[in-house]
């Protein structure tokens, strides 16, 4: 059985029990494309650890496991190791910007982050779009920016640095610079 639990732009929500596991249950409200895309890419990026587990799909509708955790936005604040969730939040664009995956929504992680002990996934996937230069890394970048009170200025040439050459050493020296 299932309980109503959220209402998105796109999807209606709701929650319950698959095999003994809490799950969720998405279907299209308005736009049937925008859910098959969701599928679409959870299929793809659970390759990756990156989303929560596609359980099963139909035409405009999934289940997939429920991802316990607090919005980013809400776990942020005042907690010690934000540093090292940020960067695996981070790690994991880095594997969207390799795959030419864009996510169209990091630079406001709000809600599409969970964070649970220590750990992120990051869900909604209805916007994702293949891109040759995918901005996953550099709109996070700003988020980061904005947390950690960072200097714009000395960030700003690496993070250019970066999009103009998407490669692991430039990530590299993005990462130092920002941690």
């Amino acid at each position: 059985m299932f309980r109503y639990f959220a209402k998105g732009r796109r999807g209606i929500v709701y929650k319950g029990k698959y095999k003994g596991k809490d799950v969720i249950l998405k279907v299209e409200s308005r736009d049937l494309r925008r859910i098959n895309n969701e599928i679409t890419w959870l299929k793809r990026l659970n390759k990756f650890d990156i989303g929560p587990k596609l359980i099963f799909s139909g035409d405009g509708w999934f289940i997939y496991e429920f991802v316990k955790g607090n919005p980013l936005n809400e776990w942020v604040v005042g907690k010690s190791k934000i540093k090292k969730v940020l960067l695996g939040i981070l790690e994991k664009c880095r594997v969207m910007d390799k795959l030419k995956v864009n996510k169209e929504e990091m630079h406001r992680p709000f809600k599409n982050v969970l964070v649970y002990k220590g750990k992120a996934k990051l869900i909604d996937f209805e916007r994702c779009n293949i891109r040759l230069k995918p901005k996953n890394v550099t709109q996070f970048c700003q988020f980061i920016i904005l947390v950690l009170k960072l200097d714009r200025k000395k960030v700003l040439p690496y993070l250019r640095k970066y999009h103009k050459n998407q490669n692991d050493k430039n990530f590299k020296e993005l990462v130092k610079v920002l941690f």
